[in-house]
């Protein structure tokens, strides 16, 4: 068994693990409404803990892998992947893999917390990456941009911790406002401002050794890109919406 896969699998165990925890532990901090009316939110906690699990490991690996992709070759999309960037992909394939099955095994409650058009764009994303990112890592292609995708795991510190504030009803001063400022600074750094090297990189990037799968293949690079732009939007929103918020309270 390959090493990145040995590592989703030990990834997967490990994130069942943290979730069962959480289920001991959390329930200490949840809001009143989780035993009233708002028991869905229940499992999404629980997820939302382990998603920390990747926010914090994903993203060292990943970028140290891919400095050292690009010290051997470049912007090439063609090039074998290291031993760093098969830890990120072994972590990040054992968490989607784990996020998916808790998906499938409580899919009313996640669909509910979630809504569906986020919990059906999650499950697209997860599944997509599921067989791309392996399929890419053994073909040697696109290495770079999933080295990349994988980075911007970091700015999901942020997120879900604001996303904790909200559910505790922590809604304003220091400690939401600096969080705030967070989300929209390490998101513009980490998922907006290097959109155009990629954009650039699969404009003018060699296909000539490319299979037709290998080109099929190349679309769904865009994807995320168009996600974080489409997620970078509704951030903005909400933080209009926390300035006007504020004006209004002066």
């Amino acid at each position: 068994i390959n090493a990145e896969y040995m590592g989703a699998l030990i990834t997967f165990v490990t994130c069942l693990l943290i979730f069962v925890v959480s289920s001991f532990v959390s329930p200490k901090l949840f809001p009143d409404s989780y035993r009233k009316d708002k028991k869905e939110r229940v499992v999404l906690w629980h997820t939302t803990v382990v998603s920390l699990l990747p926010a914090l490991f994903v993203p060292g690996p990943a970028v140290i892998g891919g400095w050292e992709f690009y010290s051997s070759n470049g912007l090439s999309l063609i090039g074998s992947s290291n031993y760093w960037l098969k830890l990120a992909l072994g972590i990040s394939l054992g968490y989607m893999l784990f996020d998916t099955s808790a998906m499938i095994v409580y899919p009313k409650d996640l669909r509910k917390a979630l809504r569906p058009a986020l919990y059906n764009q999650m499950m697209m994303h997860h599944v997509l990456s599921l067989l791309i990112w392996p399929f890419a890592y053994n073909e040697h292609r696109c290495i770079l941009c999933i080295s990349y995708f994988m980075f911007t795991e970091v700015s999901n510190l942020p997120l879900n911790f604001r996303w904790f504030l909200s559910e505790l009803s922590i809604n304003s001063g220091l400690l939401f406002l600096t969080n705030a400022v967070l989300v929209l600074l390490i998101y513009t750094i980490t998922r907006i401002l290097p959109i155009p090297i990629f954009v650039y990189m699969l404009i003018h990037g060699d296909y000539s050794k490319f299979s037709w799968l290998q080109l099929a293949g190349i679309p769904f690079t865009l994807l995320p890109l168009l996600l974080n732009v489409f997620w970078y939007s509704l951030i903005i929103k909400g933080a209009l919406k926390t300035i006007r918020g504020n004006k209004k309270k002066a």
